[in-house]
């Protein structure tokens, strides 16, 4: 009834799954219904959630409902609303960065905890407000410290013209979320990739470009970077454009707001990329 509801009522908003939510309920149905093959549907899953292309999630998924038939209809059922909790989809959506409502569930946790019976409305608004000053008391401290010029160090020298501007337009959580990333980025090195033989774009050779064929001429890559994490080596694929816009499979930009480590990686190796 919620979800058609929303449907109705909620025309122009995303109705996205709670990915907590998913998991609770996989745990309660599938988890027996499994037996030892839980730990690994789990593991399966995650694989094929992670993927950032429909085809590559698509094909991986077969491949679970394939594998874990006594999981029944619960699978078929997730098939179903593919584009309301896969990261292939939802990726693209801007919920900033908000995949499950534990914030939400947290907050009410509190207040359970703090009201009762034997207060009185102003008693019970009173403390409701007061962990509210607290967390905006320490955002405050927080985007103060990154806004803060401190004295030359790796960031601040490698970092200067985008701090520089994002002191300029301070936006809390934009400063925050920025100055975090600039800070990630450290820990990341960039492989140009190369053309195959013979391809003389990559838009002929990526399939992730076949959707936008009627903007191929805006969409044709200058370079496709490789970013790799020096202590994990988990690889994200970033695209640059001639224009100066750019892609990352992280989807950050998209689904957040803010611009990716991974980006900033690349900013650093490539003289003239933009920061606007």
């Amino acid at each position: 009834a919620l979800i058609a509801a929303i449907a109705l009522v909620l025309l122009f908003t995303d109705h996205v799954y709670c990915l907590n939510h998913l998991r609770e309920n996989m745990d309660k149905n599938l988890s027996r219904a499994l037996g030892g093959g839980w730990v690994n549907f789990q593991q399966d899953f995650r694989t094929a959630y992670r993927a950032v292309l429909d085809k590559d999630f698509e094909s991986k998924w077969h491949l679970v409902v394939a594998r874990y038939l006594a999981a029944g209809d619960s699978l078929h059922n997730l098939s179903e609303v593919l584009t309301r909790w896969a990261w292939a989809w939802v990726s693209t959506i801007f919920t900033a960065g908000i995949r499950t409502n534990g914030r939400v569930k947290s907050e009410n946790q509190v207040t359970k905890g703090i009201t009762g019976p034997g207060k009185n409305l102003f008693q019970v608004f009173t403390a409701l407000n007061e962990p509210t000053k607290e967390q905006s008391r320490d955002t405050v401290i927080r985007v103060r410290e990154a806004a803060r010029k401190s004295h030359p160090t790796q960031l601040e020298t490698l970092f200067k013209s985008v701090l520089d501007l994002l002191r300029l337009h301070p936006r809390l959580f934009t400063l925050q979320m920025c100055h975090q990333q600039l800070e990630l980025s450290l820990y990341y090195t960039t492989h140009a990739l190369q053309l195959p033989h013979g391809i003389r774009n990559w838009v002929r050779h990526l399939d992730f470009f076949s959707s936008d064929r009627p903007h191929c001429k805006i969409l044709v890559p200058s370079h496709l970077l490789k970013i790799v994490h020096t202590q994990s080596q988990a690889t994200h694929i970033l695209v640059l454009f001639p224009d100066g816009r750019y892609m990352c499979d992280c989807c950050m930009q998209e689904n957040v707001g803010v611009v990716c480590r991974h980006y900033f990686v690349a900013w650093v190796k490539i003289p003239g990329l933009p920061f606007t």
